[in-house]
């Protein structure tokens, strides 16, 4: 469910449903589960501008329901709904330090060359560049 688009996890809802019925689930944990599918498309991440908020319903319902799914049956079953905006918050979260990291990682690292060939080339981020142009500015 994570990996899915929202016109699909959309279609894979009635479909869900749909087979929860042919298979005769209890209409409690049918209506529940439709309940909590309409509470994702409702939301008002799902029609914000930001993919992260998207992405970040997206990932709570494929979690949540996944455990949901796991516990049925089990003295540690739970009730999907009210969403829990804490955990939302921290998939938001997660999503972007994650985002953040990998431009971090794609911005190509500087290789120094330094007056004397008896210092080893140093490596560091574009962040680094300037204090290290200013140094040199100054030594020089």
């Amino acid at each position: 469910d994570e990996q899915l688009s929202w016109e699909e996890f959309s279609q894979a809802n009635y479909r869900m449903i749909a087979a929860m019925k042919q298979q005769e689930w209890p209409d409690e944990r049918i209506n529940m589960v439709r309940d909590f599918w309409v509470t994702f498309e409702t939301h008002p991440w799902r029609h914000d501008p930001s993919e992260y908020h998207k992405r970040a319903l997206l990932l709570y319902q494929g979690r949540v329901r996944r455990d949901w799914h796991k516990t049925l049956r089990t003295s540690a079953a739970f009730r999907l709904l009210p969403l829990r905006e804490e955990r939302l918050n921290k998939l938001h979260q997660e999503l972007l330090d994650n985002a953040y990291a990998a431009k971090i990682d794609a911005v190509p690292t500087v290789r120094a060359l330094t007056r004397s060939c008896q210092t080893p080339k140093l490596t560091f981020s574009i962040f680094t560049f300037n204090l290290f142009s200013f140094l040199l500015s100054s030594i020089f």
